[in-house]
């Protein structure tokens, strides 16, 4: 368990995402009332999410600067964002 910095809806409601101080971004079935999948690869604790206006995307952002894109679909990584020099505080689509 770590604690959560960041929390977002999914644009249909049935899920919810969370960024966390252990580096991880989990995404959560409100109705089931459970982790359905964890995305790894953030070096620093995920201070923002988003979903992305269609819900079919995550974007995530952490306190050393690096954004990733995910496919909730697919469960996988599509994309990192190089280029922060300090903490991303905020993402949005």
């Amino acid at each position: 368990r770590s604690e959560a910095l960041s929390l977002a809806f999914h644009p249909f409601g049935d899920f919810l995402a969370s960024g966390s101080l252990d580096t991880n971004m989990k995404v959560w079935d409100i109705r089931r009332r459970g982790c359905i999948h964890t995305y790894k690869g953030h070096a620093a604790g995920v201070q923002s999410v988003a979903f992305s206006p269609d819900g079919r995307w995550v974007a995530s952002g952490d306190e050393q600067g690096g954004v990733r894109l995910w496919d909730l679909t697919a469960g996988r990584l599509l994309a990192e964002l190089p280029g922060h020099r300090g903490a991303v505080s905020s993402v949005r689509f």
